[in-house]
């Protein structure tokens, strides 16, 4: 659940999110967490895709919300139960993702959590899609990742933010 509160909390924040900026923020959200407390947030595995940094935990679920279909069709059946959650809180709505209900993310997020959050949304949002998409490629997490591979948290030190 604590993914579905930072979305929450962000998209509360912010307004809806393409799935770019989304990963983005999730990305350097995680990272910046992990920089400071050697601990992710989510705990989540990023892919080095051609695009961005995914946490692929995430992308499944958006990507069966996106084209309508069930999530039992897929391979990663141990993901159901968690995927109905998302269809219970998290909307698509002109392919950008919001809250549907009013998601209580202090019952999930601590106060420091809360700061780093707000200190990515400060050094990142505002930048627009594709200096975002640059700024992340050019992160050492991301350059020194091989292609569909995991990120290495332990790079998280050389962040740009």
């Amino acid at each position: 659940m604590k993914d579905l509160a930072i979305i929450s909390y962000l998209t509360n924040k912010i307004g809806p999110l393409y799935q770019t900026r989304l990963y983005k923020l999730l990305f350097y959200i995680d990272f910046c967490y992990y920089k400071n407390h050697n601990s992710s947030m989510t705990w989540y595995v990023y892919y080095k895709l051609p695009y961005w940094p995914v946490p692929l935990a995430i992308k499944t679920k958006i990507d069966c919300m996106i084209t309508n279909l069930d999530m039992e069709d897929e391979t990663i059946k141990n993901d159901v139960a968690e995927y109905k959650k998302y269809l219970e809180i998290v909307q698509v709505w002109n392919d950008k993702f919001t809250i549907k209900w009013n998601f209580l993310e202090e019952t999930f997020l601590t106060k420091d959590e809360v700061t780093i959050i707000d200190y990515v949304i400060d050094k990142v949002w505002g930048l627009g899609t594709s200096k975002i998409v640059s700024r992340s490629h050019w992160e050492d997490a991301y350059k020194n990742a091989s292609m569909f591979q995991p990120i290495f948290y332990g790079l998280s030190d050389s962040l740009s933010i």
